[in-house]
């Protein structure tokens, strides 16, 4: 997973209004948490934006580094990536339209 963020930001820096979404989640079902109905909203942009935004998901439990790196205190967190650099970081789920805003903004 760490490798596939490595590769989302190194593809970015090449294709200069490529925006990547990170997706920081953890990777194993805990009782506790309830599922959330934000990884199909993601699935269905990921579609939508193909060949414009490149979507990654990161498993957090398997990539502390990368938490540690950016300073993720909650899940989910999604980081937006413009040409290589760290744009935005959300913290929680968005509902479909304010996360479509949010691509619109940096795709502008």
């Amino acid at each position: 997973a760490a490798q596939l963020l490595d590769e989302a930001q190194r593809l970015s820096k090449l294709v200069r209004n490529l925006l990547t979404l990170a997706r920081l989640e953890t990777g194993e079902h805990r009782p506790q948490l309830a599922p959330t109905p934000f990884a199909p909203i993601i699935e269905d942009l990921a579609k939508k934006y193909d060949g414009r935004v490149m979507f990654a998901k990161v498993d957090a439990d398997a990539n502390p580094k990368n938490i540690m790196k950016f300073g993720i205190m909650g899940i989910p967190t999604l980081l937006f990536f413009k040409a290589g650099k760290l744009v935005e970081t959300v913290v929680g789920a968005l509902p479909r339209a304010a996360l479509e805003a949010r691509i619109a903004k940096h795709l502008a």
